[in-house]
């Protein structure tokens, strides 16, 4: 722009220079001379005169220029500004692809797995993928449990984090959750770095939990404003599978276990002994049953009523639960009797493990209804050996020595021997004759 008004300078001063040049010329001496008068000064002003018609006709050109060079620079803003937008709709798109993608595979999931753990860790991957919190932001979610939030499943910096001490060695700040919970509604906090975002899990009408979003904050202002809104929509859609990924496994749960004793239920019992049965057949890895009953538990239930009996069964299966290995599955066989099952473990193992149990028992103090009871427990344990036909064989070896450990005078851990529950019932004959 400025190199045109210069030359439009240039050339409209040349006509103003030749008019001066042709006066000067004028009143001159020497075109005072006879012999110059009418020469130079005609030149002159046909000089002066095209030079000021070039430079109207340049300067219209250079005018007429500007004009289509802004129309041109209107134009390509207008382009670019279209293909920005065309890159922010088709950046849009492939978000909602992924989106809908990982709620495509979080429904997969609730389909294949019923155990929360497993549940947990993917939905949380496709959650934070979903957010772009995949490589270097945080996802929670939290659990109402007596009273307060725990965390049940977290992804931070690209891993899942599913074990108690795994989550709290992460130290996730839940008051974004908690007031997002309390208020039922979603918060949202934001920084120069961090945005953060909170959201109510509800599923049945009911307030479950709540899920907790970090991710980096990026781009201009604008931008960061619509990513905001645009994972807030998201994370609402997201609720559903997010609320079905607690109810799930929480419908199995209470389909495998006692809802009394929170211990697993006699069918599931069954199914896990031909599971792991099935693993010791094909590897030779060892296989035990430990059965426990609780003494005289019939006098309890007589003396003191079903409810004080209720509350000695839940003491008891509680001490079983906290004292076995998490590879160790704990079940209620049926009423007072219950059953400990031990993959990759020995008889020899397992009868320390009963043992440590029935110390632990003996020595615990119940609070019935109405007062304070002690309570015993005999325990039979059984190993698997290749003889065995079915895996209900390790199950009749197991109550043989349970069975031989009560007639014995209770209290007490048996391994089960060829010929002892033949010599026990020989025993009890002879006393009774």
């Amino acid at each position: 722009m400025k190199r045109r008004i210069g030359w439009f300078l240039l050339f409209s001063t040349l006509p103003a220079a030749t008019f001066v040049l042709a006066t000067v010329w004028q009143f001159s001496d020497e075109y005072q001379s006879p012999g110059q008068q009418g020469g130079v000064v005609p030149f002159l002003a046909a000089f002066g005169a095209l030079t000021s018609i070039y430079a109207l006709a340049l300067g219209l050109l250079l005018a007429l220029a500007g004009r289509r060079e802004k129309e041109l620079k209107d134009e390509a803003h207008g382009y670019l500004a279209a293909g920005r937008e065309a890159a922010r709709h088709k950046h849009d798109l492939e978000r909602r692809v992924e989106f809908l993608t990982a709620a495509r595979e979080m429904m997969l999931v609730l389909r294949e797995e019923v155990e929360f753990t497993a549940i947990a860790q993917r939905v949380l991957g496709f959650i934070a993928h979903a957010a772009g919190a995949a490589e270097n932001g945080t996802v929670a979610i939290f659990t109402h449990d007596e009273g307060k939030l725990v965390p049940r499943g977290i992804w931070k910096d690209g891993k899942a984090l599913g074990e108690t001490r795994e989550m709290a060695r992460a130290k996730i700040d839940s008051a974004g959750a908690q007031e997002a919970f309390n208020q039922r509604r979603l918060v949202t906090h934001a920084d120069d770095r961090i945005l953060r975002f909170a959201i109510p899990i509800t599923a049945d009408r009911e307030t479950i939990g709540a899920l907790q979003v970090e991710v980096p904050q990026e781009g201009e202002a604008a931008e960061r404003e619509a990513f905001a809104k645009r994972l807030e929509m998201e994370l609402y859609e997201l609720m559903n599978f997010v609320a079905l990924a607690i109810k799930t496994p929480d419908l199995y749960e209470r389909t495998i276990r006692d809802g009394m004793t929170k211990l697993f239920t006699k069918r599931h019992f069954s199914n896990q002994l031909h599971h792991h049965e099935a693993i010791a057949r094909r590897h030779g890895e060892p296989l035990a049953l430990i059965m426990v009953d609780v003494d005289h538990f019939k006098n309890v239930n007589d003396s003191y009523g079903h409810l004080t009996g209720d509350m000695v069964l839940k003491e008891v299966a509680k001490i079983v639960r906290e004292s076995i290995r998490s590879s160790n599955e704990a079940y209620r066989y049926g009423g007072e009797e219950l059953g400990v099952l031990c993959p990759e473990t020995t008889a020899e193992q397992a009868q320390q493990l009963a043992e440590r149990l029935r110390k632990k028992l003996e020595a615990k103090t119940i609070q019935g209804e109405t007062k304070k009871l002690s309570v015993t427990a005999s325990f039979g344990v059984a190993e698997w050996t290749a003889d065995m036909k079915t895996p209900e064989d390790l199950v009749s070896r197991a109550d043989e020595a349970l069975y031989v450990a009560k007639k014995s005078g209770r209290n007490q851990v048996q391994v089960w021997k060829a010929g002892a529950l033949e010599a026990a019932k020989a025993a009890e004959a002879g006393k009774r004759h």
